[in-house]
């Protein structure tokens, strides 16, 4: 069996919608990477992912599929 890992930012505004989409779609939630510094930060989502990244802290979640 072979497994696929994908690692997707977890915006503060849109956290659960996230989880479901990815868990929905038969991805295995693997852990969850805290923002730094362990507070949530509220971000802009028009801002480009770099520029959020290097102002705020995000944390990831990582997902695995099982592939036959």
């Amino acid at each position: 069996m072979k497994y696929e890992y994908v690692t997707v930012p977890l915006l503060t505004h849109a956290t659960k919608q996230i989880l479901d989409t990815w868990g929905s779609d038969g991805w295995e939630l693997v852990q969850v990477i805290p923002a730094p510094g362990g507070g949530e930060q509220l971000v802009r989502s028009e801002e480009h992912t770099s520029e959020l990244q290097s102002r705020f802290g995000i944390s990831y979640a990582v997902f695995c599929l099982k592939k036959k």
